[in-house]
C-alpha cells in the first residue's frame, strides 16, 4: 500500500474494507497482525477518520518495525475527496504533540526506540523534474550543497 508521508501529522493508519477505499489493508491476509478494541479518531482540516488500532509488522525500505500499533480506518467518508487521492492512507511525520491514537508510538518515535535509524532525522529532497525522495536516519549527501544551519523549533505544533 502507498501512503502520504504527512509533516503536519503524526498518526499511521490504513484504509480498510469497510471504508471503502481502494486498496485497502486487509487483516486477515497478514500473518503477523494482532486485533486491537482501542478506537481511534484522527481530525484533519478535511475532515476526521474513524476506526480501531492493530499491531503488525511494518517496514518503510530497510527499516522494520515487528510489532508497530497503527489505526485501521474503517471510515474515512468525511475527508473530503480522499477517494480520488493516489494514496491509499497516511503515515505522519510531525512533531510528537500531534499525535492523536493514544496508547500508540509515532513512526519516527518506534524507529528511535528501536534503534533502526543513525541518527532521530528524517530528510526530504523535493525533485526538480526528477523523482524526490524521503530518507530516514540521515540525509543524502548528493543531495546537499553547502553547511547545515540548525534553528530551534520555536513551538510545540508544527515544524515551523
Amino acid at each position: 500500500l502507498e501512503v502520504m508521508f504527512d509533516t503536519g501529522s503524526s498518526d499511521a493508519w490504513l484504509p480498510t474494507k469497510e471504508s471503502g477505499k481502494s486498496p485497502y489493508f486487509d487483516p486477515v491476509r497478514s500473518s503477523t497482525h494482532q486485533a486491537l478494541t482501542t478506537p481511534f479518531c484522527v481530525m484533519y482540516v478535511s475532515g476526521t477518520v474513524f476506526g480501531h488500532l492493530g499491531s503488525d509488522a511494518l517496514a518503510i525500505g530497510a527499516l522494520r518495525l515487528s510489532n508497530f500499533t497503527i489505526g485501521l480506518a474503517s471510515n474515512v467518508s468525511e475527508v473530503r475527496f480522499f477517494n480520488l487521492m493516489p494514496f491509499s492512507g497516511i503515515l505522519g511525520l510531525g512533531l510528537p504533540t500531534l499525535f492523536g491514537m493514544s496508547g500508540a508510538s509515532s513512526v519516527m518515535e518506534a524507529l528511535i526506540e528501536t534503534g533502526e535509524l543513525l541518527e532521530p532525522v528524517f530528510g526530504f529532497y523535493l525533485g526538480d523534474m526528477e523523482l524526490g525522495q524521503l530518507v530516514f536516519g540521515g540525509v543524502d549527501p548528493t543531495h546537499i550543497v553547502g553547511d547545515f544551519y540548525y534553528l530551534d523549533v520555536v513551538g510545540e505544533g508544527y515544524w515551523a
